[in-house]
């Protein structure tokens, strides 16, 4: 898939080391050059995100980045969020962006929640 299909720019894998599987998910990158705060950030990504609800309903993860580039900083909200509840996977996808700081931590978070979004979607086709 290409930006052009899409509008993201990037597609990222994940490679498993338990299963011959990669896991996709779409990355939307958008930034500053001034420093910002999260209220700010979430009220200038307001028509990015309006613009993808125009477009049709991503059926995998989508994930927006967001840098302020002099002070350095990085936030992270979901765009497609991969939820499971009740082992019933379901992207929820948002009209609102809900920035917080992104960190190694936060990263590591997005990453457990698509594996645990892309293992309940394979248990749900094996059913």
């Amino acid at each position: 898939m290409t930006k052009k299909d899409t509008g993201l720019d990037f597609h990222v894998y994940i490679d498993r080391e338990d299963k011959p599987m990669r896991l996709m998910f779409g990355v939307l990158l958008r930034g500053v050059a001034s420093p910002v705060t999260i209220e700010k950030v979430n009220k200038f990504l307001g028509p990015t995100l309006g613009q993808f609800q125009g477009m049709r309903k991503f059926t995998y993860p989508v994930c927006l980045f967001f840098f302020a580039m002099r002070e350095e900083q990085a936030y992270f909200s979901w765009l497609a969020e991969p939820v499971v509840k009740g082992g019933v996977p379901k992207l929820v996808h948002h009209a609102k962006a809900n920035c917080v700081e992104l960190t190694n931590d936060r990263l590591d978070q997005v990453v457990e929640a698509i594996v645990s979004w892309y293992d309940s979607v394979e248990a749900a086709l094996i059913a």
